[in-house]
């Protein structure tokens, strides 16, 4: 059962891939394009124009920001949470941690579950 330091550490090392995973992706010009179409393809997406209810840039990244911050605060629980309100290609590459911090939440629940047991248990006596 990892850690809720390491887990952190994983998180922050997996971080650059979800937020790729989770901004859009600007098609290209069509391959059979000729030289104005690719030029003005160019001219067009030299930069960022956001109209009113689009996500604003490097919205992708807020989600992510917050996971971490969870992370480093030690609440592991929250940040399975909210990485499960993530989107599927978020899940998708980050499968493997939310594998492990699912587990040490389980094993977290399990440990509070017998101690409160012991606990009341021994109070008894």
């Amino acid at each position: 059962m990892p850690s809720a330091e390491t887990l952190s550490r994983d998180f922050e090392a997996l971080a650059p891939k979800l937020v790729a995973a989770l901004e859009p992706k600007p098609e290209g010009p069509p391959p059979d394009a000729g030289v104005l179409d690719r030029f003005w393809y160019s001219v067009v997406n030299s930069g960022t124009v956001t109209h009113d209810g689009d996500p604003l840039p490097g919205a992708a990244a807020v989600p992510i920001k917050l996971i971490g911050d969870m992370l480093r605060r030690g609440d592991v629980a929250a940040a399975v949470d909210a990485f499960q309100a993530l989107p599927d290609a978020a899940k998708t590459v980050g499968a493997d941690w939310l594998g492990q911090a699912s587990a040490t939440v389980e094993a977290m629940a399990l440990i509070r579950a017998q101690t409160t047991a012991t606990l009341q248990k021994l109070s008894k006596q």
